[in-house]
């Protein structure tokens, strides 16, 4: 589920609003989560929409613990490489970024609220999960991300 997430995310074919539009699934491309009048593309639907904003800038500072430059832009494209190595090199960072993008996706897709504190424990669940796995390993540098 989350590895046909990210291909979708890079490969730009999640069905946006502006994606929809495009193919005649809507009848305005604008975005109808906020007030904000503008086309809710990709960029819009997860990182600039009032109701996005927050989840993404949580999940930025985050990451910025192990890539202090990190642009919006290199996230999205999961242009993802760290300062100093890491366990599994980028993989705890492209985990997370693909667990919080996908719930906050899921939560418009699906006309529910963005809030912070549900994606947080979607997160934290799915970091449950990781601890049993052969993945374990990368579960202390996402806490760390989850906690900033």
């Amino acid at each position: 589920k989350l590895l046909s997430f990210l291909i979708k995310l890079l490969h730009k074919i999640l069905p946006t609003r502006e994606r929809l539009h495009k193919t005649n699934q809507e009848n305005t491309a604008v975005c109808l989560n906020c007030q904000s009048g503008e086309i809710d593309d990709l960029k819009h639907a997860l990182v600039t929409c009032e109701k996005s904003q927050p989840t993404f800038y949580w999940m930025m500072k985050g990451i910025s613990l192990f890539i202090p430059n990190v642009t919006e832009d290199e996230i999205l494209h999961l242009d993802l490489v760290p300062d100093n190595p890491l366990p599994r090199h980028s993989l705890p960072l492209v985990w997370f970024v693909g667990n919080v993008l996908s719930s906050l996706w899921t939560r418009r897709k699906n006309g529910r609220p963005c809030h912070l504190y549900e994606i947080k424990t979607d997160i934290d669940a799915q970091v449950s999960l990781l601890r049993r796995t052969n993945y374990n390993d990368i579960c202390i540098i996402v806490e760390s991300m989850i906690s900033v």
